[in-house]
């Protein structure tokens, strides 16, 4: 710099970025141990409903990393810590005092308003950054994202009841476009992918099933889930009341999904570090901890995801060995236990419908006494519905608010439900209700994009972030977390990952560690 040039507040912030304690602080927020901190902070917000506190201390972090962090890389987690931090009795659907109504609501977007601005800022004063590289950043899922959201904002157009909810059917198209685009959108340009550690997005997601997991043991201990089961006066047992099971943010599906998306990240830190056997034992944990939330679906998509990431961890590890003898002595242990307490675990878990009514059907003489042999919840009723609303509008589909039949009444409050429509319980359904056969051809697009962004330049980070979409497109097809905002956030952060990471620069930085734990594969680069 000239001497005679007076030094500004941009070269100051510039130089202060580079000072050491700057960059420690740095170091740390992009490490696991930083994950673990958020994850903690969230669980506590949750237990002692601190939310508006915890968003405070959030965008004040938010204000830091955009005058002093080396890139946006911190803030990503912040999307999904946020989504799960509200507390059971702060859910808006159960509770009129909610803390997102009023005041309360209002002070929460103006603190988001104040995180966009700071990020605003930093973007428009960081060369490296800048708004020219935000919208000029090559992005391989892109057109696919796009014409999905196109998608969304058409839903509706020609139906009867179109013109009553055309702007709030717009509003909440847009809000399902954003939490599925925005964070691909954003992170892709504002962060130095050569300097990402691989394993940054296992250990968050790891974390916050984790944190999850803490919320759900605190719904045991606080909302009465486990009560006594009373037969002829005389009690018998102890039964879980699984409609107890909520959060400030979703039930027992959504909590069961979050947890269930840990394991094949579980799996991942299992292969490649070299304490790997605990991670092992933590996948498991996730697994029982699943079929503590009550949700079958989410106990089919965590045996999927259990069952995938331990075939591919028994191909691509030299210690398959240990893998296998850990895996099976967790499962026998589970086996054993359950045989030695069957009566206890079968009273137990009596609140989850069984999968067959074989009772109600001496004879089978249509397919409609065939599928009443299934214990659906209801399921195949609301996609039959479903099916006549696509059949009356096949093009755009009759928009997100169904006029003449309500798939799910999910919501006790209305100012709640309102707004949040309830929604058709699988993907396939939902795109063809709402959408149409156009909202079913853009998924379509987007997903063929998806399939050949995994194909392409394979990984074993690529690999395990595959199976846990897999995963969540599976418990998708019996519930709605494609259209909840934040499995959504979760699945948009997975593909910004997955196509980022599979870089040929950062691959050069592989690690060590890993390099001996992977059995080599001439298949993969």
């Amino acid at each position: 710099m000239n001497r005679t040039q007076k030094p500004n507040f941009i070269s100051w912030l510039a130089a202060a970025r580079t000072s050491n304690p700057v960059r420690a602080i740095n170091g740390f927020c992009a490490s696991p141990w930083f994950l673990a901190v958020l994850g903690f902070c969230t669980l506590l917000s949750y237990v002692f409903a601190l939310e508006l506190f915890f968003y405070g201390l959030v965008i004040l972090f938010v204000f830091y990393v955009s005058l002093f962090g080396e890139d946006f890389l911190p803030i990503l987690p912040l999307f999904v810590f946020c989504y799960i931090s509200p507390s059971a009795g702060n859910n808006p659907g159960k509770a009129e005092t909610s803390i997102f109504y009023g005041a309360g609501g209002i002070t929460i977007l103006i603190l988001a308003a104040l995180a966009v601005i700071a990020l605003i800022l930093r973007i428009a004063t960081d060369k490296n950054m800048g708004f020219k590289k935000l919208f000029t950043q090559k992005r391989y899922l892109t057109i696919g994202f796009l014409v999905l959201g196109a998608a969304y904002c058409l839903s509706g157009i020609g139906s009867a009841h179109y013109a009553e909810i055309v702007w709030k059917n717009l509003l909440f198209s847009l809000l399902q476009f954003l939490s599925l685009f925005l964070l691909y959108f954003l992170f892709s340009a504002t962060i130095q992918w050569d300097k990402v550690n691989k394993r940054f997005f296992a250990w968050f997601a790891v974390i916050v099933s984790l944190t999850v997991v803490g919320q759900l043991a605190h719904v045991y201990l606080t909302q009465k889930v486990i009560v006594d089961t009373v037969v002829n006066g005389e009690v018998v047992g102890r039964n879980i009341l699984r409609a107890h099971i909520y959060t400030g943010w979703g039930m027992y599906n959504n909590v069961g999904a979050m947890i269930a998306l840990g394991i094949p990240f579980a799996w991942y830190l299992a292969v490649s570090h070299k304490h790997g056997y605990w991670f092992v034992l933590l996948a498991s944990f996730f697994v029982v901890a699943t079929v503590f939330t009550c949700s079958r679906g989410s106990i089919l998509g965590a045996a999927i995801a259990f069952m995938l990431s331990l075939i591919y961890a028994g191909f691509k590890s030299e210690r398959r060995v240990v893998f296998l003898v850990a895996t099976l002595s967790v499962i026998g242990a589970c086996l054993v236990a359950f045989f030695i307490f069957e009566q206890i675990f079968t009273r137990l878990f009596e609140s989850i419908p069984g999968l067959l009514n074989p009772e109600h059907l001496p004879e089978i003489d249509s397919f409609e006494d065939f599928l009443l042999l299934f214990n659906d919840s209801n399921r195949f009723t609301i996609y039959k519905e479903g099916f006549k609303v696509f059949a009356k509008y096949p093009f755009f589909g009759e928009s997100f608010y169904p006029s003449d039949f309500a798939p799910w009444d999910f919501s006790e409050l209305q100012q709640f439900s309102s707004f949040f429509p309830p929604r058709w319980h699988n993907t396939v359904v939902q795109l063809l209700a709402s959408c149409g056969v156009v909202g079913l051809v853009a998924y379509g697009v987007h997903r063929v994009q998806t399939i050949f962004l995994f194909y392409k330049n394979r990984t074993i980070e690529k690999s395990f972030i595959a199976i846990a979409l897999i995963c969540l497109l599976a418990m998708s097809l019996l519930d709605c977390h494609l259209f909840n905002i934040g499995p959504v956030f979760f699945y948009s952060a997975a593909l910004l990952f997955a196509e980022n990471l599979g870089s040929k620069k950062l691959e050069q930085t592989k690690e060590p560690e890993e390099k001996d734990l992977q059995k080599p594969n001439t298949n993969e680069k």
